[in-house]
């Protein structure tokens, strides 16, 4: 999403997306390129991943931010909100876990399962969705960006809620958090998150 033309928001799916938009386009002037009807490469407009979303500043030099969170609880909201959320299967082995995150990022227009590493470049500036979208939110998008969020209540709806929002979320055992683990090391070392 790109903001006043001069900084991009790097929506990563299941990463509270939606609502972060619904601030900016609520707070600031102009906002542009967040819509789910649109494709550009095979994938959704509004979770375009680098470098795919930089086509669409035509390359400018623009501040990014992105918000970015502990890969368990993001595959988690993922999984739950997929249309395969009973095939528990995927946790026999490696294997048939990686197979099956496989498959889903192959799949055209959904980058849901693509590990967050792969949405950010090494000048992204990363806000962890575990912190909270309140005060020091809001102070770190004035510090950063000179973005202000004055209106937090009553914000008008971008986007309407999907079935998905409200599907219950799997509960995982250790072993099976061991599986995600394995396959999102990178996002894992690369964003900082210790792994428990």
């Amino acid at each position: 999403m790109l903001i006043e033309e001069r900084v991009f928001f790097i929506h990563i799916p299941r990463n509270a997306g939606r609502h972060v938009i619904s601030l900016l386009v609520n707070n600031t002037n102009k906002c542009e390129f967040y819509d789910f009807d649109k494709l550009i490469d095979g994938i959704t407009l509004g979770h375009l991943h680098f470098p795919n979303y930089e086509k669409i500043f035509n390359y400018k030099n623009v501040i990014k931010f992105a918000v970015v969170r502990d890969p368990v609880t993001r595959f988690i909201s993922t999984f739950s909100a997929s249309s395969e959320n009973n095939n528990l299967d995927i946790f026999n082995n490696q294997t048939s876990f990686d197979k099956f995150i496989n498959k889903w990022r192959n799949k055209g227009g959904n980058n849901w399962f693509t590990p967050q590493v792969n949405f950010i470049d090494y000048k992204t500036k990363l806000w962890k969705y575990e912190d909270g979208f309140g005060k020091n939110f809001f102070e770190w998008l004035k510090n950063y960006f000179n973005i202000h969020i004055n209106k937090t209540k009553n914000l008008k709806k971008v986007f309407n809620d999907m079935d998905y929002d409200n599907q219950k979320l799997i509960t995982l055992t250790t072993q099976q958090k061991n599986l995600i683990h394995n396959y999102y090391y990178q996002d894992y070392k690369i964003l900082n998150y210790e792994y428990i």
